[in-house]
């Protein structure tokens, strides 16, 4: 157990202030805490109490001064009953005991304790003889607190840990509550009702559509397209379902320009390229002409687009080729010209075939040279010839027919087993053998 000083210094160490320290020891030493009243009623700070019982403690009279100086007090108090009782005998007793109140209670209306008279007595008779103010509370310290006496130790403050820990798990607790409403709200009350999946609008609520197989919301009305759910558009303050986007095949050479054209039916074709094949083009230039189905968000083939020209080919023949080609308009001096060029996927029996199309070839792709031809009459009479014949030409061989003048004909080529062409002049051949890197 602590002493007196050990107590009052591990109190202050604690963060208790000087009052809460001398309730402490009231509280632990009631028969003690009277004289430690009496002194705070006598306006004596409680931290001047404890300064007095340190000093006390720390420089202690000797003891025979303190047993003389308590004999000294004795015998005055027994002096004074003596001399009190002497004048009291022949008073009444109701007025000797007003008296006796009167005289020894003049601040308080019943009668005090017997170590209380004492206590307030002898600090009366020090306060006559003139005793300083520090040796009186040094005098009553002393006889209700001696020195090294043993008191119980104050209360330990919980540790900063355990309080942390405390409010840690406060904290984490409300933070979960507030998280469990935040999720009952956005699940039962803000989004419709839960569904995992869905394969279909009508597995979702009213307003909501299926979409990558979750139900979205569609909003009634909307301004742009950030108003509306992914892979739906803003259309007439409206969400829409977005329309894929039209991809356009690459080419088989490279050209200076491309023009995609929508259309609703085969029947457009014809009637569209016609009108293209008159627009201006930079000379000695190549437009590729592609032709894309908005039904079905693909692009024309070439079965699909022989059969809009209304061209006879054989399926045996087209079963020779793949379905993507490349249609071109190419533009020299003598006006524009048209052809295709097709990727081969089966050479074998393919010279054979062509010398047997070669009498009807002229006939067969009457549309595509109506294209470009106008007014001028086309003989189809004669036959092909190979262009190694043609003094001067040190090219690749192909395959010709001139069908009027002004370089206008029927020209095709079979070469390196890659690449089958169709086309309408003799400089186009040329420019295409270069692009496309034919050798002989």
């Amino acid at each position: 157990m602590p002493t007196i000083i050990e107590f009052i210094k591990n109190g202050k160490d604690q963060g208790l202030t000087d009052d809460q320290i001398l309730q402490e020891i009231i509280k632990q030493h009631p028969e003690k805490g009277r004289a430690f009243n009496e002194a705070l009623k006598k306006k004596f700070s409680p931290t001047s109490i404890l300064q007095e019982i340190i000093r006390q403690n720390s420089s202690p009279q000797k003891k025979e001064d303190q047993f003389k100086i308590i004999k000294e007090a004795k015998e005055r108090i027994e002096a004074l009953k003596k001399e009190t009782e002497q004048k009291t005998s022949s008073i009444p007793v109701i007025e000797e005991k007003n008296q006796w109140q009167e005289e020894n209670f003049p601040f308080s209306e019943k009668p005090k304790a017997k170590n209380q008279i004492l206590d307030e007595f002898l600090k009366r008779k020090l306060a006559s003889e003139g005793e300083k103010e520090e040796e009186k509370e040094e005098i009553i310290s002393e006889k209700i607190s001696p020195k090294n006496e043993v008191i119980k130790s104050l209360p330990r403050k919980k540790g900063f840990f355990r309080r942390f820990l405390i409010r840690l798990f406060i904290f984490v607790f409300v933070l979960g509550v507030l998280g469990g409403i935040s999720l009952w709200l956005w699940f039962f009350v803000l989004k419709p009702p839960f569904a995992t999946s869905c394969s279909g609008d009508s597995n979702c609520s009213q307003g909501y559509i299926c979409k990558s197989e979750k139900c979205v919301e569609v909003p009634p009305k909307c301004l742009s397209d950030q108003d509306c759910p992914e892979n739906l558009v803003c259309e007439n303050e409206a969400c829409k379902e977005k329309q894929a986007s039209l991809v356009v095949s690459d080419p088989l050479f490279l050209m200076e320009s491309t023009s995609a054209l929508e259309i609703s039916s085969l029947q457009e074709i014809k009637s569209l390229l016609t009108q293209k094949s008159q627009e201006w083009i930079n000379a000695d230039n190549f437009r590729r002409i592609s032709f894309l189905d908005k039904t079905t968000k693909k692009e024309i083939g070439l079965k699909d687009f022989l059969n809009a020209m209304s061209i006879n080919i054989t399926d045996s023949f087209l079963q020779k080729f793949e379905d993507n080609f490349t249609f071109f308009i190419y533009s020299q001096i003598q006006g524009n010209r048209v052809g295709f060029v097709l990727k081969i996927k089966n050479y074998e029996g393919m010279e054979t075939l062509l010398k047997v199309k070669e009498p009807t070839m002229a006939n067969d792709f009457t549309p595509i040279f109506e294209l470009v031809s106008g007014q001028k009459p086309l003989s189809k009479t004669g036959l092909f010839k190979d262009a190694s014949s043609v003094k001067n030409y040190t090219g690749p061989n192909f395959r010709y027919k001139v069908l009027a003048s002004q370089d206008l004909g029927c020209y095709y080529l079979s070469s390196n087993k890659d690449y089958f062409i169709f086309t309408t002049s003799w400089k186009s051949m040329e420019k295409l053998i270069t692009k496309l890197g034919i050798s002989k």
